[in-house]
């Protein structure tokens, strides 16, 4: 998608990215961002490449492949975009698909134990530990936890944490936004499995800007205020009357 558009000054230029980004929301056809571009009446341009909503949801987060692989893709998730090192779910799936209970694992979904397995053999040191949200805050490093959606167990990461809130990759869905409260109440244990080698590297991506900006809170008031509705006018399309 590309559009170029003549603007008169920099407020209009804000207003038109704002409308582009807007547009930007509904799902593309394809799983790439859009570039707009922007002229100024003085001849200036300038391109700005727009995501929609789905797309930002999954820029950090891989996509489980399988119904019962939310396991592996959360691996390869907390390996691509918390530890710097690019991993797909196949070779995560694949890996401990070979030497786990295939059987169990088809009905069951992966086990922390198969996780674990993974991970020591690639030189990573992971380990499941008994610890609170506050804990974990206070760590500051992503951790794999499985929750409890109506009697669906599920594996996802969590990539941040504030006072209020809980942000997760989720598998399934991408980026996720979770009251504490009711985060806590979706926990099917009080277990998190964390990688307890290359620390500095996983603080470093925790918590990111990014990540929260892909599920954000509104920024706004209510769309419309009450007190001044009796100065809207409201035109019919192509009528000019009211």
């Amino acid at each position: 998608m590309s559009s170029q558009l003549s603007l008169s000054n920099k407020a209009a230029a804000v207003f038109f990215a704002a409308a582009v980004t807007l547009s930007a929301m509904a799902p593309f056809s394809s799983a790439r961002a859009a570039d707009a571009r922007f002229v100024s009446a003085g001849g200036m341009s300038f391109n700005l490449k727009v995501q929609s909503i789905k797309e930002r949801k999954w820029h950090s987060v891989v996509r489980q492949e399988r119904d019962f692989s939310c396991g592996s893709a959360a691996v390869a998730t907390l390996l691509s975009y918390h530890y710097g090192r690019p991993t797909e779910e196949v070779e995560v799936f694949d890996a401990m698909f070979a030497v786990g209970d295939r059987q169990k694992i088809m009905a069951q979904g992966f086990s922390l134990l198969d996780m674990k397995r993974f991970l020591d053999a690639r030189g990573y040191t992971a380990d499941g530990f008994r610890v609170s949200l506050d804990k974990l805050a206070e760590v500051g490093v992503p951790a794999i936890v499985l929750l409890d959606l109506y009697g669906y167990k599920h594996f996802v990461v969590i990539k941040g944490v504030t006072a209020e809130h809980v942000l997760v990759g989720d598998p399934s869905r991408g980026i996720q936004r979770y009251k504490r409260t009711d985060f806590g109440k979706l926990l099917a244990n009080d277990i998190v499995f964390v990688v307890r080698t290359q620390v500095e590297i996983a603080k470093a991506n925790f918590n990111l800007v990014d990540d929260w900006s892909a599920h954000p809170s509104a920024p706004f008031g209510p769309a419309v205020s009450q007190s001044s509705l009796a100065n809207i006018t409201i035109y019919l399309p192509g009528t000019g009357t009211r």
